[in-house]
This record gives C-alpha cells, sequence and structure tokens, in this order.
C-alpha cells in the first residue's frame, strides 16, 4: 500500500471515526433527552398533553362536541409522543438522516397536538357559552314565573279585600235600617200613649173604669209589640241576618199589633178598640200603619 493510499485511508477511518463519535454522542444526548430537539419536542409534548387532559376532565362533562375535540387532542398528543419516541431510538441507532426525519415528524404531531388543543379550547368555551345562556333562559323563566305568581296574589289580595268592604258596607246598611226601625217603633209607642191618654179623656162617666183600663192596656200592648219587633230587628240585623223573622216572632210573639191588642183585651174580659198606630209583618220586614 502506498503512502497516499494509507493516508487516504486513514482519513477516510478518522472521518468515519469522528461521525461514528457525533452519531454515539447524539445517541446518549437523545437517551438521557439532553438534545435540543428532543427538550423542545419533550416540553411541548408534556405541556399539550396535560392541556389535553385538563380540558377532557372539564369539557367532557359539559357537551359531546367538546369531549370529542379533547379525545382528538389527547390523540394528537400520543402521536407526537410516538414520533419522538421514534426520533429517540433513531438518533441512538446513529442514522442522523432518520433522526432528523423522526424530529420533523414528532414537531408536526406536536404542531397538530396544539392545533387539537386549541380546538377543544374553543369547543369547551362554545360549551360554556351554551350552558350559561341555557341557564339565564331558566333564571328567565324563573323570574316570569315569579312576577305571575305575585300578580296572582295581588288580585287575590284585591278580591278579598273589595268583598270585605262589601260585607261592611251591607252591614252599615243593615245596621242603619235597623236603627230606622227602631226610631219608628219608638215613635209609634209615643203615639200609641197618646191615644191611650185621648181614649181615656174621651171615656163616658158611664164608662167602667175595668173598660177603661182595658183599652189603656190595649194600646200599651199594642206599643210594647212594636219595641218588641224593633228591637228584634235590631238584634238580627247585629247577627248578620237582616230580614230573617224577629226573634219575638219565632218565640211565640203577636204577628201583628191587632194580635198583642186581642191577647191583652182576652185577659181583661173586653174586646180592645182598634186606634192608634199598629204594625204589620211585610216581605221587607216589619212596618207601621196609623
Amino acid at each position: 500500500m502506498s503512502s497516499a493510499e494509507t493516508a487516504s485511508h486513514l482519513k477516510r477511518r478518522a472521518a468515519n471515526g469522528e461521525l461514528e463519535a457525533r452519531a454515539v454522542k447524539s445517541a446518549d444526548a437523545a437517551e438521557k433527552g439532553d438534545s435540543p430537539a428532543a427538550a423542545d419536542i419533550k416540553s411541548q409534548k408534556s405541556a399539550a398533553s396535560g392541556k389535553v387532559i385538563d380540558l377532557s376532565a372539564t369539557v367532557s362533562r359539559s357537551a359531546p362536541a367538546a369531549a370529542a375535540a379533547a379525545a382528538a387532542a389527547a390523540a394528537a398528543a400520543a402521536k407526537a409522543r410516538a414520533a419522538e419516541d421514534k426520533a429517540a431510538a433513531q438518533a441512538k441507532a446513529g442514522d442522523e438522516k432518520a433522526a432528523a426525519k423522526a424530529r420533523a415528524n414528532a414537531e408536526a404531531a406536536a404542531a397538530k397536538a396544539k392545533l387539537a388543543e386549541e380546538k377543544a379550547a374553543k369547543e369547551a368555551e362554545k360549551a360554556a357559552y351554551k350552558a350559561k345562556a341555557a341557564e339565564e333562559a331558566a333564571a328567565a323563566k324563573a323570574r316570569a314565573a315569579a312576577e305571575k305568581a305575585a300578580k296572582e296574589a295581588d288580585k287575590l289580595a284585591q278580591a278579598a279585600k273589595a268583598a270585605e268592604e262589601r260585607a261592611l258596607r251591607a252591614a252599615k246598611e243593615a245596621e242603619e235600617h235597623a236603627a230606622n226601625k227602631l226610631r219608628a217603633a219608638k215613635e209609634a209607642a209615643q203615639r200609641a200613649d197618646k191615644a191611650a191618654a185621648e181614649a181615656e179623656a174621651r171615656a163616658s162617666p158611664s164608662t167602667s173604669e175595668p173598660e177603661v183600663a182595658a183599652a189603656a192596656q190595649a194600646e200599651v200592648a199594642t206599643a210594647a209589640a212594636g219595641v218588641a219587633a224593633a228591637e228584634a230587628d235590631v238584634a238580627a240585623a247585629e247577627a248578620g241576618v237582616a230580614g230573617a223573622p224577629p226573634a219575638a216572632a219565632a218565640e211565640g210573639a203577636p204577628r201583628t199589633v191587632e194580635g198583642a191588642a186581642a191577647e191583652a183585651g182576652a185577659e181583661q174580659g173586653q174586646k180592645p178598640k182598634k186606634r192608634g198606630a199598629g204594625f204589620s209583618l211585610s216581605p221587607s220586614g216589619w212596618t207601621t200603619r196609623s
């Protein structure tokens, strides 16, 4: 072997040794994870996978589309990890060309994982927006239902107030009606007393005292019956049963003044005289007549 051939051979061996040393160094760095490309890919992969896991845990509960996007992002992250592992293995084997191609594939996979992550984030945001819109719609429906219930309660309160006012007005009218009847009865009693006095004054000397007394008692009984009837009307009005028959009539009292006078005359053995004011029961209540 000539010196030139020997020099060329040594030069080739040195070059091969240098390539082998670089391959071993690259393989060691890839194995330890110290190469810049491996570190970059590893950091991107870790960030993407971590975010995707968080997104998948949150979004899967919100909407199917968001969950699908999160799953796609997770798959992209897995592909990025596989490409990284392949690049590290090829770098360890000393194939620089294959290692460079594997690194390029890993970077592309990391980019795809990032896009998938962004898509998953958008889907999660969309699902959150839909959930918020649904919540606001439910709150609006609840407010509308509460307002409707409040209006119904207000209507019921107004109706109850109107009914109470009508009842008070009816009670007041019944009280005034009973007071008018009582006043009429008192006036009738006064007229009866006056008529009895006039009858006694007009009695002739031949009229016996028992007859005069019977006539006076009849007039007094007439007035008393009228007063009792009026008081019964007042009691009925206070009890809320205006228009019902008086208590005195229900207990068997005479329903007309003539009946009361007849009973009073029967006690004295005389037929009462029909003079002065009297009372009668009409459909609208007790009324007076002269």
